[in-house]
């Protein structure tokens, strides 16, 4: 029981890791301060749905990449849905770990249905892992071209991997944790399967019970 409570705090760890990172507008930063005379800005910071300019005067100025999805890249759309669907996954995750926990009430007399949640759970926060990785790792290196690419090298902001980047990789290194333990302790089993056979009975296993004595042959010679 205290594993799944270890797995279910980890589980809540990690979904709140998720939203955090996909709503967190640090994924890139800028390498350095920037100064110049028409936008005497002082850093940036970039997210999957804003990207902000912070002044010299304290003031950000934040554009939200457009409303239309159609005018964002391909890859940022992506990253998006990818990034919603784990937050998604990992919240629903984190509901069915709690039903299928032995302490739980839900299914209380059905320890096997308890298993199957925490197996599903499990396959869950594994999909949800393998989102949030393949998010951060794309953005990553979206950040590392543009940051190595011969036309930026005189943009006076260049972009560096943010924080959210950081905490996307171990947020997935958590997920595929939790669905570790998950699968691998769901949880007790039934006590009649423990006595359950997984073979049938062969003809020798078979218990045959004794039949009628057949009668003597003997007995009939009182009549003849």
């Amino acid at each position: 029981m205290y594993i799944q409570v270890a797995c279910f705090a980890l589980a809540f760890i990690a979904s709140a890791g998720t939203i955090v990172t996909c709503f967190w507008n640090q994924w890139a930063i800028t390498s350095g301060a920037a100064s110049t005379s028409l936008l005497n800005s002082i850093w940036g910071f970039n997210g999957i749905w804003v990207q902000c300019l912070q002044y010299t005067t304290g003031q950000y100025q934040c554009d939200d990449y457009g409303t239309v999805l159609f005018n964002m890249p391909a890859s940022m759309n992506a990253i998006r849905a990818m990034m919603c669907i784990a937050v998604c996954l990992t919240v629903i995750g984190c509901i069915v770990i709690l039903c299928g926990m032995e302490c739980s009430k839900f299914f209380e007399e059905a320890p096997n249905r308890k298993r199957k949640m925490m197996i599903t759970s499990g396959v869950i926060y594994a999909v949800s892992g393998a989102l949030v990785l393949a998010s951060s790792a794309w953005y990553t290196s979206m950040v590392i071209y543009e940051f190595f690419s011969f036309a930026n090298q005189d943009n006076l902001l260049r972009y560096e991997l943010g924080a959210a980047l950081y905490l996307g990789f171990v947020t997935a290194v958590l997920c595929f944790l939790t669905a570790l333990i998950c699968c691998c302790m769901p949880g007790p089993r039934q006590e009649t399967d423990k006595y359950e056979s997984s073979y049938p009975l062969t003809r020798s296993q078979k218990i045959e019970f004794p039949t009628a004595v057949e009668k003597s042959k003997h007995k009939y010679m009182d009549y003849v």
